[in-house]
């Protein structure tokens, strides 16, 4: 899409927004993925997996205590430099 398209086309309700949003949509589409062993993966539904587990795998909350907090971190302000501080 060019800017000059764009900026002539922007508030009109004219076909060039949806034919473009058909294009993007097309060439955004991931319609293949390398696995671990370095074999493409072109099944809907095994890209669909392969993408589910690198999310769970990515994102996966570790287990933190809360007492691990580190005592002496909350005392690096003295409350004679808090008093100036205000």
């Amino acid at each position: 899409m060019s800017r000059k398209e764009w900026l002539v086309n922007e508030d009109r309700n004219s076909p060039f927004f949806p034919s473009d949003h058909k294009t993007r949509k097309t060439r955004n589409r991931i319609v293949k993925l390398k696995d671990s062993s370095g074999v493409w993966v072109e099944e809907p539904v095994q890209v669909e997996q392969m993408f589910i587990n690198d999310f769970t795998t990515r994102f996966k909350s570790a287990q933190v205590s809360s007492t691990n907090i580190d005592m002496e971190m909350l005392n690096l302000v003295s409350a004679e430099d808090n008093d100036t501080l205000l």
